[in-house]
């Protein structure tokens, strides 16, 4: 079974709108949805926003389901280094906490700066850098640049970048950038990533990009764009990818 999370409801309101045999559940608070997906079996839920509220659901939900998969779908903002632009696609290639650590006289101090890991999986130090499953992004990022291609929209796979607070100026925007390396900015994935590495879970990230990060100006944002092509993008890959892909994975 594959584990579909979004932020907001909007967010995959297509993809529960595709499923067939579907079943309605909870996980204390949480309601979910199975049923089939094309050739897959999947759960989909709603995390809220942020990454308290991302850890605790994805937890509930890593422990109660015990998926072969978690894949992300929403939206984001795209650093103007990636080349990216409103509507285009892109992919995670690691999740980075952005504004986890110390601020200090001389700058921001990261996890690993502290010697203070997020976590400790077996011998592995994980600090504000937390990774995706190699094996699932090689096959997405080859139909997702087939969608891209036929969408007339670029394609970008890079690191992204989750925050506690979003990047609303241009000066924010350059330093994060600058920081991380950074493609797109959210403010749930890296929570996610940390989870899955936690569950042992494969982890894959695809966001469509609705904004710019820079001074904010919602008046150039489409949010209800983005989210329909995260959820078209996603489909697109599911179509094509055989189920036995996501139960070979390890993570």
């Amino acid at each position: 079974m594959i584990l579909l999370l979004s932020a907001v409801a909007q967010e995959n309101t297509r993809l529960r709108a595709e499923l067939h045999q579907t079943q309605t559940y909870t996980c204390g608070t949480l309601e979910y949805h199975r049923g089939i997906l094309g050739a897959h079996n999947v759960a989909i839920a709603t995390t809220g926003i942020g990454t308290a509220n991302a850890a605790g659901s994805s937890a509930l939900l890593l422990h109660q389901l015990n998926p072969a998969a978690v894949i992300v779908c929403g939206c984001g903002g795209a650093y103007h280094s990636s080349a990216l632009t409103v509507g285009d696609l892109a992919l995670a290639s690691a999740e980075i906490y952005a504004d986890t650590g110390a601020i200090t006289p001389d700058g921001f101090l990261s996890m690993q700066a502290l010697n203070l890991p997020l976590l400790k999986r077996g011998d592995t130090l994980y600090y504000n850098r937390f990774p995706v499953c190699t094996g699932l992004n090689a096959h997405a990022a080859l139909h997702l640049k087939r969608f891209a291609a036929h969408s007339g929209i670029s394609f970008c796979e890079g690191n992204f970048v989750s925050v506690a607070t979003c990047s609303g100026t241009d000066t924010q925007a350059a330093a994060v950038e600058a920081a991380t390396a950074g493609i797109c900015e959210n403010m749930e994935g890296a929570a996610i990533a940390q989870m899955c590495c936690m569950f042992d879970t494969p982890f894959v990230e695809v966001r469509a990009i609705s904004n710019m990060v820079e001074t904010r100006n919602m008046a150039c944002w489409d949010l209800a764009g983005a989210m329909q092509r995260a959820q078209e993008a996603l489909l697109f890959w599911l179509r094509h990818a055989p189920a036995k892909i996501f139960t070979s994975q390890e993570f």
